[in-house]
C-alpha cells in the first residue's frame, strides 16, 4: 500500500498543533522519518493518520464541489433575473 509522508509543517497545518510538537509527536509514536536530498525532514503517516487525512481530504473536496453547484445555480438564477428584468422591445408602427 502506497505511504503518504509529510513534513512537520504539513502534520501541524493537518492534525493541529506546531511543527515541534508534530516532531515531538512523531518521534514518541515512532513513526518512520527521513531527510529528503532538499535537506527537509519528511515523516511517514500511520495507518489511521492517513485514514484521517484521506477523510479530510474527501470532506474538502466534497465541500468544494457542492461550493461549485451553487455558485453555477446562482449564475444560472443571475441569468434568468437579467432575461427577466429586461424592458419589452416595443414596435414601431408607421402611420399608413
Amino acid at each position: 500500500m502506497p505511504r503518504i509522508f509529510m513534513t512537520y509543517d504539513e502534520l501541524a497545518k493537518t492534525f493541529g498543533g506546531t511543527p515541534v510538537s508534530a516532531r515531538a509527536g512523531a518521534i514518541e509514536c515512532g513513526l518512520s522519518r527521513f531527510k529528503g536530498s532538499d535537506g527537509v525532514t519528511y515523516v511517514g503517516l500511520s495507518p489511521a493518520m492517513t485514514a484521517e487525512f484521506l477523510g479530510q481530504l474527501a470532506r474538502r473536496t466534497l465541500a468544494n464541489a457542492q461550493i461549485t453547484a451553487q455558485v453555477a445555480s446562482l449564475n444560472d438564477l443571475a441569468s434568468a433575473m437579467r432575461v427577466a428584468i429586461q424592458p419589452p422591445v416595443e414596435r414601431i408602427t408607421r402611420a399608413a
